[in-house]
């Protein structure tokens, strides 16, 4: 393993796979592809943390756990939480060893926009709650899951988001090409057809987008920190591709995802968005 000057846990990729792998089929393409995300998301996390032993974690959308052995091997502890059908898959038995392995409680829920199983969780227990690459997926209505997850939250924890930036350079390019195409904006027809439900992301997000989000959920929400990161590496060294590492430099916003932490700072208000029927 190697380790940041934190004594931070980051396990080479090779090593991280074999973590799963000898339970199962680990997704090790998806794995190797989205690793240097969750090391960063890692890194921002717990930059400010020193007791990581103390930590209570919930990682909602866990999927394969990917996410929650790279918190769980540093001593924290780790609820990680999907729909029911993922649990059900034929990666039950390597999710099942892998959270006794590293002593993660698995928890399961039927659905995301109003997960009342997470409920039998104590309120005010989780000193950090990872969203991480889901708030783009999300088609329903989301006051219930949040109205949930803020009684989970301690005070002075964060929810942690990271994103796809809808400012990222290729996704502009992508945009303009479609008006002169005669496309429309957001996902193709291709995806809304050929893929799954939830493969899709069909929202993406600006920082401006996360804090107004936020607002209108809760006057008790607050963005603590943001920042803008790119994690596929500059595999290619040609013109246009060092011109966008260029452009990233100069001008951050273009940069491929978005990290914010939103905390509490007292629960006062709770949850005051109401949905209606139209604006």
């Amino acid at each position: 393993m190697t380790n940041n000057s934190k004594n931070l846990s980051f396990p080479l990729i090779d090593d991280y796979v074999n973590i799963f792998k000898k339970y199962g089929d680990p997704g090790e393409k998806y794995l190797r592809d989205i690793y240097p995300r969750i090391c960063i998301t890692k890194k921002l996390v717990l930059k400010d943390n020193k007791n990581l032993n103390t930590l209570n974690l919930l990682d909602i959308g866990a999927h394969w756990l990917h996410n929650s052995v790279l918190y769980a091997i540093d001593g924290i502890s780790v609820t990680a939480a999907d729909l029911v059908e993922t649990y059900n898959d034929s990666n039950y038995f390597m999710i099942k060893n892998i959270s006794r392995e590293f002593n993660i409680n698995l928890i399961s829920y039927n659905n995301l926009s109003n997960p009342i199983e997470l409920k039998n969780l104590p309120n005010d227990s989780f000193d950090i709650i990872l969203f991480t690459e889901i708030l783009e997926h999300i088609t329903f209505n989301p006051v219930k899951m949040w109205e949930i997850l803020y009684g989970l939250l301690k005070v002075g924890g964060k929810i942690v988001i990271t994103t796809p930036n809808h400012h990222y350079l290729p996704n502009l390019l992508k945009y303009f090409s479609h008006i002169f195409c005669g496309y429309s904006a957001g996902i193709t027809m291709e995806e809304i057809i050929l893929l799954k439900t939830y493969g899709h992301h069909w929202k993406l997000y600006t920082i401006k987008d996360i804090k107004k989000y936020f607002e209108l959920l809760s006057n008790d929400f607050y963005v603590k920190y943001f920042c803008y990161y790119t994690y596929h590496p500059l595999v290619s060294y040609s013109p246009l591709r060092l011109i966008k590492k260029i452009v990233e430099n100069i001008y951050p916003p273009c940069k491929e995802a978005i990290y914010v932490e939103i905390s509490i700072k007292e629960k006062k208000n709770g949850i005051i968005a109401k949905p209606g029927w139209w604006l």
